[in-house]
């Protein structure tokens, strides 16, 4: 999944004392992502525990068969900003590009950087909830990733070398995590209920969210009022969040531990619960086979069995983008029209749901955590998504505060009071 950025004015300050520079040596091959001979450039921003090989390693197979050379750099989420950033100023962007659709693809597109797509679009069968924005009757980004949701997979060998149950409330959540410290005080072991990144910021995000979703979901509903947050819900998902980070919940230095980091302690055995994204399942299946299970955060559930579940992108899936001046656009187009088509195939393949509605279902066995999944997102009463409708100086504000409430250095009392002032 690609988390949602977008630019920081300073960077981009920095960066435009670099444009003189640039310009001179436009005609020569210079840093990465400028046009090499008839080389396709392609940049992605996947970390390793998602989505799947099959996303890095297509590009080869596809310019093989067209004829084509591609070079394939893949850096991590985190490098993402600094490297489109800095690229978009020097005019130094790849052929192709993975980015989000929506806020951040629109100071690309005023900067006249990305290609429109119109064609590519006709020719690909896309679902309604998978078809891209469009900017004065175009649309410039071909979406390749799957709608993207917050979920908590469940060490389902570790609960049951415990001899624990899966929570089903907070409160039995907050039980868990005391009844594990008394064990590893017992067996001089050191289980997390949690296995927590909080270093960038973005686990404590997704559990927020996840905490407000199902705070908001426990009110009666209301007409054309469902996403508006009441200060209330805030402070009691604060106050949960809190709570969690002052029992002990989360994993062993988890303000100096990273997302991957914290996927990695959950492979080896380290914690009984994980907090992530739904496309790093195949991650987890290819590490974990059928150790583990995957559901909603404990308490997430009315009591008619109605819940929300937070839909990371929202309207806005990851994509690929095409350099509007690159030397090879059409070249580009056609590799990723058939990027789109293989990933898609592959996807169905292994039992997920699909972008292109021309894509041939596949029958065969699928794995249960693929059935948990498709049987969460299908059954949600709703799709709840806090943070897709802000802008990013407003999501990073939102992190901030986020970050010093887990790291305790806030109270829930007054991050309430500066989170709603976010709006």
């Amino acid at each position: 999944m690609i988390k949602r950025i977008g630019f920081l004015g300073a960077v981009l300050l920095l960066c435009f004392s670099l444009i003189s520079c640039a310009a001179g040596e436009k005609d020569s091959v210079s840093a990465e992502g400028e046009q090499k001979g008839d080389m396709l450039t392609v940049w992605t921003f996947f970390e390793r525990n998602t989505p799947g090989h099959y996303y890095l390693f297509l590009w080869d197979d596809l310019a093989e068969k067209m004829g084509i050379s591609v070079d394939v750099k893949n850096y991590s989420v985190a490098e993402m900003e600094d490297k489109l950033s800095l690229a978009l100023v020097t005019g130094e962007l790849p052929d192709v590009f993975l980015m989000e659709d929506g806020t951040y693809l629109k100071d690309f597109v005023k900067a006249g950087a990305c290609a429109s797509v119109n064609s590519s679009l006709s020719r690909l069968s896309y679902r309604e909830d998978y078809m891209p924005s469009q900017e004065d009757g175009a649309s410039f980004v071909l979406p390749c990733m799957l709608h993207d949701y917050g979920v908590v997979y469940y060490n389902t060998e570790l609960f049951k070398r415990l001899d624990l149950e899966i929570p089903n409330s907070f409160e039995e959540l907050e039980a868990t995590v005391t009844k594990v410290r008394q064990y590893n005080a017992q067996y001089k072991t050191s289980y997390s209920v949690l296995s927590f990144g909080g270093k960038d910021g973005y686990d404590g995000n997704l559990l927020m969210n996840m905490l407000l979703a199902a705070e908001s979901n426990q009110r009666p509903a209301q007409d054309g009022d469902e996403e508006t947050l009441e200060q209330s819900e805030v402070l009691a998902a604060a106050e949960k969040m809190a709570s969690l980070s002052s029992l002990g919940a989360f994993s062993e230095g988890y303000m100096e531990t990273g997302d991957e980091e914290a996927v990695t302690n959950f492979i080896r055995q380290n914690s009984l619960m994980l907090i992530n994204h739904s496309s790093a399942l195949s991650h987890l299946v290819w590490n974990m086979k059928n150790g583990f299970s995957v559901g909603l955060f404990p308490g997430s559930h009315r009591a008619d069995g109605e819940y929300c579940i937070v839909r990371l992108n929202g309207d806005t899936p990851a994509g690929l983008c095409v350099n509007a001046e690159g030397l090879h656009q059409q070249e580009a187009l056609q590799l990723c029209e058939e990027y789109v088509r293989r990933v898609d195939r592959e996807n169905v393949a292994a039992g997920y749901r699909n972008m292109l509605t021309d894509t041939e279902e596949v029958s065969g066995s699928r794995v249960p955590q693929l059935i948990e999944v498709t049987e969460l997102i299908e059954g949600a009463g709703k799709v709840d998504m806090p943070d897709a409708a802000l802008e990013p100086e407003e999501r990073n504000a939102r992190i901030a505060l986020i970050k010093d409430l887990y790291s305790r250095k806030s109270e829930p009392e007054k991050f309430a009071e500066e989170f709603m002032k976010l709006g």
